[in-house]
């Protein structure tokens, strides 16, 4: 059986999807500007919002324990992300999942999911301690509201 609606209900419903709440289907790409491993010491997880070259500078020394900073970004039309495992063991990883927009109220409100992936039961690891990080690149017209992490387990290593 096939049902039709009006024309005017069916715009009607296409005009008001953005104002009844979670957008939950759009994402953003994401771009990832540097990864690695040998951040400077932290407790925990932790993020950074980066907003112009000299904080840029300053968390590429002080955090990342690097000289990323020689890296150009566009802080006229982008921001930058960096999340941090804190110290641990070696056999973790570390990744940005997703950027998804939960609110397209103005600004567009995003949510950045980070998963933090465990070594697997039985797995080898080296005992020398990692600092594991990435930086990502957002365009400045989204407003970060939330960094999310979320604890994987890698498979057993049998």
């Amino acid at each position: 059986m096939f049902v039709s609606f009006p024309k005017f209900f069916v715009l009607a419903l296409l005009w008001a999807s953005p104002v009844l709440g979670k957008d939950a289907s759009k994402e953003i790409p994401v771009k990832r500007l540097l990864m690695g491993k040998n951040g400077v010491d932290q407790d925990g997880e932790s993020f950074f919002v980066v907003k112009n070259q000299d904080e840029w500078k300053k968390v590429s020394s002080e955090i990342l324990g690097n000289s990323s900073n020689t890296l150009k970004v566009d802080f006229k039309t982008s921001q930058v992300l960096v999340v941090h495992s804190g110290q641990r063991s070696g056999g973790y990883s570390l990744s940005v999942k997703n950027i998804e927009i939960f609110d397209s109220k103005n600004p567009v409100r995003v949510k950045v999911n980070v998963v933090l992936t465990n070594p697997g039961e039985n797995c080898m690891t080296t005992s020398a301690l990692e600092g594991l990080y990435e930086a990502i690149v957002i365009p400045v017209k989204y407003s970060i509201a939330q960094v999310s992490f979320a604890k994987a387990q890698s498979p057993s290593c049998k």
